[in-house]
């Protein structure tokens, strides 16, 4: 399996895993755990994303970049904004942002 290939299973992996949260946070249930694990797949699959980058010079770097905002949104969405509505948005910004990175990650590997 190669890196890109690889990158890819954890980028499905992590949103598989977020789809999941987002319906446990609808019905007012926070798992830690599964939080802390979607956290941990998400940082995995961009070191690999710009791994694959480097392995491949002088090629954009549109997902990493949208993958890396959608990294950090994720995590601030609840750490450092404040008020809840506000963080809602930042919340609402991470999934777009990270399913768009994706989305491009998939055309950037054609």
């Amino acid at each position: 399996m190669t890196v890109t290939n690889l990158a890819l299973v954890l980028l499905i992996a992590t949103a598989f895993l977020g789809a999941i949260l987002g319906v446990l946070y609808f019905q007012r249930i926070r798992r830690k755990g599964l939080v802390n694990l979607h956290l941990a797949l998400a940082l995995a699959s961009t070191g690999l994303v710009a791994y694959s980058f480097w392995l491949t010079p002088g090629r954009g770097a549109w997902p990493l970049g949208l993958l890396a905002f959608a990294t950090a949104a994720g995590y601030a969405a609840f750490r450092w904004v404040r008020p809840r509505q506000a963080s809602e948005w930042v919340l609402a910004a991470h999934v777009m942002v990270g399913l768009a990175g994706i989305l491009v990650f998939i055309s950037w590997m054609r």
